[in-house]
């Protein structure tokens, strides 16, 4: 590794951030974008640490400049859509992955991340379209099943719960999330 080297530092402050030790981690990450203040893998790891730090504007400074530099980046949309959630700026958030689904309609995460905003908007019904549409579409990705084993949950249902969280399971058995919201099942 290079000490001056974008990535060295970029690979560093992802090793920090592993460790949940945030402010080398975004020590790390500040001098790799002061190498290169576009580089958009940099900005949205910047935005990781924010979030982790409950700095939710300065997140989503660094997401909007990563959006800035490539708008086409369903991945750095994403993100951007949930830090103004937590912000709660739900409006901002819905119009940030509609205009991402407009650009990658194909995206299953961003498809997963607006049926999980319209759930917490209280709108299950856009909700499961969402995560139906997953299954539909993309019955090899799991996020359209546990999408609707929590709808299925909130609503008391918990053998229909169980059932797509085994489907869910069969895609990603390493999954901690999906064995979690099972236990919760029982």
């Amino acid at each position: 590794l290079k000490p001056d080297d974008l990535y060295t530092h970029y690979i560093m402050g992802s090793a920090y951030l592993d460790e949940q030790n945030y402010e080398e981690a975004l020590r790390e990450f500040e001098r790799a974008a002061e190498i290169d203040p576009e580089d958009s893998y940099t900005l949205n790891a910047m935005a990781q640490v924010f979030r982790q730090l409950k700095e939710l504007p300065r997140a989503a400074q660094a997401l909007e400049q990563a959006v800035a530099v490539d708008a086409s980046d369903p991945y750095t949309q994403n993100p951007l859509a949930l830090v103004r959630a937590e912000m709660g700026r739900y409006d901002q958030a819905l119009s940030i992955l509609q205009r991402a689904l407009e650009k990658a309609p194909e995206n299953p995460l961003l498809h997963a991340t607006l049926g999980d905003l319209y759930h917490s908007l209280g709108d299950d019904t856009k909700a499961r379209d969402r995560f139906d549409y997953l299954v539909r579409r993309h019955g090899g990705t799991k996020l359209g099943h546990v999408g609707i084993a929590h709808l299925e949950m909130t609503s008391g249902r918990y053998e229909d719960a169980i059932s797509n969280l085994l489907r869910a399971l069969s895609l990603d058995e390493a999954d901690g999330a999906v064995h979690v919201a099972l236990g919760e099942c029982y």
